[in-house]
């Protein structure tokens, strides 16, 4: 059975540093015909220890066909663990199949060295220059900037210009620039604020409310972004779900097939974000429809979806996941 994925490492032996530490770097590409979304796991072994390995960053991503993501193992050894030789490897396996779709990595053997113990450092020598720093640095604020630290406003809740103003009343001014955010829980903004806040209106500032800074300081304000609630879509078909998606002020993100029940065939069975969450104005939502059971034979998309459905994919074909679907020679993308 081919290979769904080539995971290649920069390096195949690692010696670890005096902490015990290293990192090696994998080449992970998709080799099939499909776009997929992938998990990548370390692999403990020769009396290595799982705890010891951690994946940098998201270790599930999307790939395109023949796409490649590079993932950055970092190896951490506890202290007190005896010098000696052992190994690892990297596997990755499509998350919606990854019994069938999976592919193990090649062998990265990696060192702990014996360390040799270090004299003493002398620790008195940080601990009186940083008490002399601090004594100096307190007396130049006493004497030279004391006078000039002012505190930012809390500018929560207020437009824009209104903030400049305030701003402006404290000695104080807005960067040119205003701080796009989205508010995505309750948790982001102070007690008894209204969720989610009002467009446009200030959310934050950096520095923020509260805060001393030097007067004449620029303050950048974090202002919140327009916000839709996305749609129910399940049991939809794909040109009702796209449609509805438009309608929000949405666009189509990643769209899949998988394998479902006759009842749920051609109908939307699942998306992200789902229901009723909210996202930016003009952010995209995946769908993920469903086939019908699986059966032998080349998966035709015409089999599943109506010319209705078939149209309104083609307003997507410039997405290499959607023409790729619309292809009639390519297989089901599951």
């Amino acid at each position: 059975m081919p290979k769904t994925f080539a995971i290649t490492p920069v390096k195949s032996r690692l010696t670890l540093d005096a902490n015990g530490e290293a990192r090696v770097t994998f080449n992970v590409s998709n080799t099939s015909e499909q776009a997929l979304r992938a998990r990548v796991t370390p692999v403990a072994l020769q009396s290595a220890q799982r705890s010891w390995l951690s994946v940098e960053g998201d270790s599930e991503r999307s790939f395109s066909a023949d796409q490649t993501h590079q993932f950055t193992v970092r190896i951490a050894v506890p202290p007190g663990t005896a010098a000696g030789d052992f190994s690892l490897r990297l596997d990755c396996a499509a998350t919606h199949n990854p019994d069938e779709l999976f592919t193990e990595g090649p062998v990265v053997a990696f060192e702990r060295p014996v360390v040799e113990p270090k004299e003493p450092f002398p620790w008195w020598v940080v601990v009186a220059a940083a008490v002399l720093l601090l004594v100096v640095g307190t007396a130049v604020w006493w004497f030279v900037l004391r006078d000039d630290l002012v505190t930012v406003p809390n500018l929560f809740g207020k437009t824009v210009p209104q903030a400049q103003e305030e701003l402006s009343q404290a000695n104080l001014s807005a960067a040119e620039q205003v701080i796009d955010r989205f508010t995505q829980s309750r948790d982001e903004l102070p007690p008894g604020a209204a969720f989610p806040p009002a467009p446009g209106t200030v959310v934050g500032s950096r520095p923020a409310a509260g805060e001393k800074t030097a007067a004449g300081s620029r303050v950048e304000l974090e202002v919140e972004v327009q916000s839709v609630q996305v749609p129910n879509l399940k049991g939809l078909s794909t040109d009702q779900g796209i449609s509805r998606i438009q309608s929000a002020g949405l666009t189509l993100g990643q769209f899949e097939f998988r394998a479902s029940t006759n009842e749920e065939k051609a109908k939307i069975v699942a998306q992200e974000p789902e229901a009723p969450g909210r996202v930016p104005a003009g952010g995209a939502v995946d769908l993920w429809v469903g086939s019908g059971p699986r059966v032998a034979g080349p998966f035709v998309i015409t089999q599943v979806l109506s010319t209705a459905d078939l149209q309104r994919l083609q307003q997507f074909k410039h997405r290499e996941a959607v023409r790729r679907l619309l292809e009639p020679e390519n297989p089901d993308n599951q």
